[in-house]
């Protein structure tokens, strides 16, 4: 997809994989959660604005994902999901508003460098260096999904989630 952004509904429905995809399921396992991203974060205005082609593991395919843009309240962020066969699983471009330091408890290693060829998939005005080198723009790897939404509740809130119970 050449310079052309498109709102995440249009373009999934305009790019399923075929139904004989193994990995069809993955697939649209990556989508409903950027679904449930965009749910989370009313007013992020999900667009993919690029896309890029992965080899799954065995049995290999290959596989067109979108490069999703998220608008949070205090960042931009870029993500990208990876079939890879042992984690890191996600790659993360952030722009924040702020310079100032932040907490990634422990989500991801600030100093850690982002492998060429996560970078590469990324558009070029997104591609960053580490958090520590630069804590307003910079790129990084998340695990799974579950530390892809705290990042991003930190981000958007300033803190991680915490469960709150009702006092009685």
């Amino acid at each position: 997809m050449k310079n052309r952004i498109l709102p995440l509904y249009e373009w999934v429905s305009k790019n399923n994989p075929a139904p004989e995809k193994q990995y069809d399921k993955g697939w649209w396992d990556t989508i409903e959660f950027y679904y449930r991203l965009a749910d989370t974060f009313p007013g992020c205005n999900a667009s993919v604005i690029s896309t890029y082609t992965i080899q799954t593991p065995p049995p290999c395919e290959e596989l067109l994902l979108p490069t999703v843009l998220l608008h949070l309240p205090a960042a931009a962020v870029v993500l990208q999901h990876d079939f890879a066969p042992l984690p890191p699983f996600w790659t993360l471009a952030i722009e924040r508003q702020t310079s100032s330091p932040i907490d990634v408890f422990g989500l991801f290693e600030p100093g850690a460098i982002t492998p060429n060829r996560n970078l590469a998939r990324l558009p070029n005005t997104w591609r960053f260096q580490p958090m520590a080198k630069d804590p307003k723009r910079f790129c990084c790897q998340v695990g799974d999904e579950f530390h892809v939404l705290t990042f991003l509740w930190i981000l958007s809130r300033g803190k991680p989630p915490t469960l709150r119970r009702k006092r009685r």
